[in-house]
């Protein structure tokens, strides 16, 4: 009933993943603690190798580096960020830093593998460009990973010891392609990212519309949130039509 198929376990029918997998307490695996508890491990050796302790030749760093943020947000509001992990996930963190120049240079070298499923529009060619100077907040957008956004306000706020966030926190810096935080957010398609970035005081500039009204699966509700928080402010372009 399980098989092993090119490094993959394969559960053949699913009852042995309903027996495995459930909402209730009494099923064996919780299948969001265990994708929450796969992020741990895969930061961990980005982090590592940061620090000196060379971890790039075993046969997991490769799927570390690539699958942690999918893993992330699979895990919902499952995963919250450890003190044994926070380094990685800082406003401003030289191991994360690190982790990117390694996926850089993995898929510079091997490319994207095809079984990579990146959050967004399949047929988008730009939705497989993983682009330069990404902060926390474009990891979160283009990931959909909408529980790193509350802990990094949570930190930006208990850091500025106010309500208010601070500038330490650029919610509308801009990547090497241009594109904000929001912006990747609209295109991986996450509503409950773009919800928090908005409610934190996001922009929303003529490129992230233009996002929200190609996207033919969740448009619409981003459009409404988008005139929700902007209305009128929002202008509506030809490009966009």
């Amino acid at each position: 009933m399980i098989i092993i198929l090119d490094k993959k376990v394969l559960l053949l029918h699913q009852s042995v993943k309903d027996y495995l997998v459930g909402a209730n307490s009494n099923y064996f695996i919780n299948e969001l603690e265990a994708h929450a508890n796969v992020v741990y491990r895969c930061v961990n050796l980005p982090m590592e190798t940061y620090h000196g302790k060379e971890q790039s030749n075993i046969p997991f760093f490769k799927y570390a580096i690539e699958r942690w943020p999918d893993h992330a947000r699979m895990a919902k509001s499952r995963f919250e960020v450890r003190d044994s992990e926070a380094e990685f996930f800082q406003v401003n963190s030289q191991s994360r830093e690190h982790w990117l120049e390694a996926l850089y240079d993995h898929w510079d070298r091997n490319g994207i593998p095809e079984d990579y499923d990146i959050p967004g529009d399949d047929e988008d060619p730009e939705i497989y460009n993983i682009p330069r100077n990404m902060s926390i907040l474009h990891i979160a957008g283009r990931w959909g990973i909408a529980s790193l956004v509350d802990y990094i306000a949570k930190q930006v706020r208990q850091e500025s010891n106010t309500k208010k966030l601070i500038s330490s926190l650029d919610l509308d810096c801009v990547d090497s392609d241009n594109a904000t935080p929001i912006e990747l957010a609209i295109k991986c398609g996450s509503v409950s990212v773009i919800s928090k970035l908005l409610s934190l005081g996001a922009e929303v500039n003529e490129r992230s519309v233009t996002a929200a009204a190609k996207d033919w699966k969740h448009g619409e509700e981003i459009i409404t949130l988008l005139f929700n928080r902007y209305g009128d402010q929002i202008l509506i372009t030809e490009g966009i039509i």
